[in-house]
């Protein structure tokens, strides 16, 4: 089997809010069922498989900081 290593960035932006609608010719948009936005709360009562796969328990703290104003320092987002 190969290994593969990869490192991913992930950002958090404020935006209005708006309908997730899919775009045509995104990669792989037959595997996406649906699109929403999600709360912490819902997140964190959720069965759902999420990427990261520690969202749930990552975003309060996060959202936390963010609410004191300042940005939070990069977290590792592994296993």
């Amino acid at each position: 089997a190969k290994v593969v290593t990869q490192a991913e960035r992930y950002f958090v932006v404020r935006t209005p809010a708006f309908d997730p609608v899919p775009q045509a010719g995104v990669p792989d948009f037959d595997d996406f069922l649906a699109f929403r936005w999600w709360s912490a709360t819902e997140l964190a009562s959720s069965g759902e498989h999420f990427v990261p796969y520690r969202l749930p328990a990552l975003l309060p703290p996060l959202l936390a900081a963010l609410r004191l104003g300042r940005p939070p320092a990069p977290i590792d987002v592994g296993p």
